[in-house]
């Protein structure tokens, strides 16, 4: 082989291997080959000797030794579940108990007792004390309400009503001025809107009567006061507590705090919103009220302004009763239940019999059936549904079912339940379809018997064919 380079020929000559290096390098690689073989032989025989050796002593000591690890730790798992789920109820059960409720009433109200004590002392040396504490009020009861007499001015009402001479008319027989000084003279801390006070509160002729208190026809606005309590407000206007209670939807306790706005009603009863066909006679019917009063404390001329969406004011209004509350029928009253002798032959309450885990007393309280997310949960026996909802307990969509003759059976984390509490089913009525709510590892039915009362569970096979 040559290269010219600038009219020269250069000749370069190619070094050849030697045969003895190429021979060497050969065996060197056979031997490496040979060597892995052999080394593979060895670890495979060396394999096959100790096989069966460690087979064994993982069968005969390791295997049972971690099987019951396994075992201790679902164990102690399932007691600590336990435990904690017995702690909560038990914790729950005890904040939600009357007798506690009834204590934490008591104690708070000593507290607002000894509150308004120490505040009626504190301001005994102050000039005006009569808003200070209920027991300051107290003692200013006495004292007269000033009311500037303007009733000479007023023109002669024609016709009479319930109201009495003390109804009032939209004859502008005061200004808003006018208005506005009487509502501060009667301790009003909120006027609002001055149109809303209009016609609203008119001063009685002087009969004598201190204590007799002013007749109004529109609702006016009271703010709270420090001491004052829904008594106190209600004598002051002359109403009901339980007038003031409902209208401001203060709740069976009828808890008040300084600052908050009550709306104060011109009589005693209710206010409703006018629907689409309602009319005067319905609504006095319905809430037990009078027509004619009805249109005299709201100004109505005849029964055509009603309109619908106006706020109108039902006097002597009570609210209706709500409806009964639901319970649910004895099995006895609806039909026979069966003997003790059928009842041993409960029907099998799923379309699967795979079964995944037994009834083990009080590690397992009952019978597992597995099977695809939507297969059929049937009833074992005639009976009443006497729960079917969530339970918090662990498992889930659940119902309950009283077969008659103290027993009883229970199926848990259903995906969907498909009766209600009081509904009668009959053995065989597909009651639910399996799923995996609650505490569960896998689509499955947890079915138990119970004899006697709910909490006493026994082994379903006892009783299912």
């Amino acid at each position: 082989m040559g290269l010219r380079l600038k009219g020269r020929l250069i000749i370069i000559r190619e070094t050849p291997i030697p045969l003895s290096i190429k021979k060497i390098s050969i065996r060197l690689l056979l031997l490496v080959f040979r060597g892995l073989i052999a080394l593979k032989r060895l670890l495979s025989a060396l394999f096959l000797l100790i096989e069966k050796p460690l087979f064994l002593l993982w069968k005969t000591l390791f295997h049972p030794f971690l099987t019951l690890i396994y075992r201790i730790y679902l164990i102690v798992r399932k007691a600590f579940a336990a435990i904690v789920e017995a702690v909560r109820q038990r914790a729950v059960g005890f904040f939600t108990s009357k007798h506690v409720v009834q204590a934490v009433v008591v104690l708070i109200t000593c507290l607002v007792t000894i509150s308004n004590v120490y505040t009626s002392r504190a301001a005994s040396s102050t000039e005006d004390d009569s808003q200070q504490s209920i027991f300051a009020a107290a003692g200013n009861a006495g004292e007269d309400l000033l009311v500037e007499d303007d009733t000479a001015d007023l023109p002669a009402v024609e016709s009479e009503s319930y109201l009495g001479d003390q109804a009032l008319t939209t004859n502008g027989a005061y200004d808003t001025q006018d208005i506005s000084d009487m509502a501060l003279d009667e301790g009003s801390a909120d006027i609002g809107d001055t149109g809303s006070m209009l016609n609203s509160v008119r001063p009685l002729p002087d009969t004598g009567d201190a204590e007799q208190p002013p007749t109004r026809t529109a609702i006016v606005q009271h703010m709270v006061q420090d001491g004052e309590t829904i008594s106190e407000i209600a004598e002051k206007y002359g109403l009901k507590a339980l007038t003031i209670i409902i209208e401001n939807n203060l709740g069976s306790q009828g808890f008040i705090r300084p600052g908050q706005v009550l709306r104060i009603l011109p009589v005693n009863g209710i206010t409703y919103k006018i629907k689409k066909g309602d009319t005067l006679d319905k609504v006095a019917i319905k809430y037990s009220s009078d027509t004619q009063k009805i249109m005299e404390i709201n100004g109505f001329y005849d029964a055509s302004q009603l309109a619908e969406g106006t706020q109108i004011v039902i006097p002597d209004g009570k609210l209706p009763l709500p409806p009964p509350v639901r319970t649910v029928p004895n099995i006895r009253d609806i039909f026979t239940p069966s003997s003790p002798a059928a009842l041993a032959n409960l029907l099998w309450p799923a379309g699967v019999r795979r079964i995944t885990q037994y009834f083990k007393g009080r590690t397992h309280t009952g019978v597992d059936i597995a099977g695809p997310v939507g297969t059929p949960i049937y009833a074992a026996d005639d009976g009443v549904i006497i729960y079917a909802g969530w339970n918090s307990g662990g498992y889930g969509n659940m119902t309950l079912i009283d077969h008659g003759n103290g027993l009883f059976t229970r199926y848990g984390h259903a995906k969907k339940l498909l009766t209600k509490v009081g509904q009668v089913v009959q053995r065989g009525d597909m009651i639910a379809l399996m799923g995996s709510t609650g505490r569960s590892t896998g689509p499955h039915l947890h079915f138990e018997v119970m004899t006697g009362n709910v909490r006493h569970r026994v082994n379903p096979f006892s009783y299912v064919k």
